[in-house]
């Protein structure tokens, strides 16, 4: 690490066993000893050993108390910092520096001590609500990624490779990336699904449309003689018009109105598909909500509009 933080550009440089939305992290069922006392089920709560500069690196902001120092990750003194949802879960309403854990299967081994609380951070997914509880462990990993921060990201790899085939040549290097290239890897999934989904959407849309437009047209157009007879008998086109509009309108307020709360009911099992939005997105329902209503008006005003102009006398004799 003192290498690479050698490196031009390079701001700091850290480690951490399994680097978040790559290899995830490990987990542990985490017990205290007011938990032990309680003869309380000792919670899951994720792990991984970190070091150098790596919160600084990440930008995981410190929240109480300190990181680890150089000779506590040589050495694997017997300390962790833990993130503030596990602050949370396992010592609710109490300052957590300085208090004891351990890994519940470890009855007979020495407590750990808490030093520091950061900032949470998503272990395995973006699309997550809330951050799981995370312990770190100060040591080195015998397989560790490196985090480096520097605005010459993209070009480091290079000097990356020469120094770690000098210092251990044995050592392979691998799944090299940015973290703006890594978040987009972790997207990749939801964003193929949600393509699909997004297609199959728009399909639906646009049939939903063309039905809608078809079948109000052809009402209209069926009742064709009637207006003539109606505008021979001395109304007037436009409020003709106005009324048949009016009639496909309310057709449609009635269809988009059982749409949406069908809609609503049905969005809680794409829950998991959504991300940046909610189970109620007003845009996206009132655009479905205007397109639909927009198609109807144009279907009712078309055809109405066309036989408006018909002849009177010529729709008398249809009659």
């Amino acid at each position: 690490m003192d290498r690479l933080r050698a490196i031009p550009g390079v701001e700091s440089v850290g480690f951490i066993s399994t680097l978040p939305l790559d290899e995830g992290a490990g987990s542990a069922n985490i017990t205290t000893p007011k938990i032990e006392a309680s003869g309380a089920e000792a919670p899951l709560v994720r792990n991984a050993a970190a070091g150098g500069a790596y919160f600084q690196t990440m930008g995981i902001d410190l929240l109480r108390g300190r990181y680890f120092d150089r000779v506590e990750e040589e050495r694997g003194t017997r300390i962790v910092i833990i993130s503030q949802s596990a602050a949370t879960l396992l010592f609710p309403g109490e300052n957590p520096l300085d208090k004891q854990l351990r890994p519940a299967a470890g009855a007979n081994q020495p407590w750990f001590t808490v030093v520091g609380v950061v900032e949470d951070v998503l272990i395995d997914d973006l699309r997550r609500k809330s951050p799981e509880p995370m312990v770190y462990l100060p040591g080195v990993s015998p397989s560790p990624a490196y985090v480096l921060k520097s605005a010459r990201a993209d070009q480091l790899e290079p000097e990356v490779r020469a120094i770690i085939r000098e210092m251990i040549p044995e050592s392979p290097m691998y799944r090299v990336f940015t973290m703006e290239r890594l978040a987009a890897k972790a997207m990749a999934s939801l964003s193929f699904t949600m393509l699909m989904v997004g297609l199959a959407a728009t399909l639906a849309l646009v049939l939903g449309a063309v039905g809608l437009y078809g079948v109000l047209s052809y009402r209209a157009m069926r009742r064709a003689p009637e207006i003539g007879l109606r505008m021979a008998l001395g109304a007037e086109a436009k409020i003709v018009r106005r009324m048949f509009i009016w009639q496909g309108a309310r057709v449609a307020l009635i269809g988009v109105a059982v749409g949406a709360l069908a809609a609503a009911a049905l969005t809680k099992y794409i829950q998991t598909l959504l991300f940046g939005v909610g189970r109620f997105d007003v845009p996206a329902f009132a655009g479905m909500s205007a397109v639909m209503i927009a198609v109807a008006l144009l279907a009712s005003y078309v055809p109405a509009r066309r036989a408006s102009r018909v002849d009177p006398v010529v729709a008398l004799r249809m009659e």
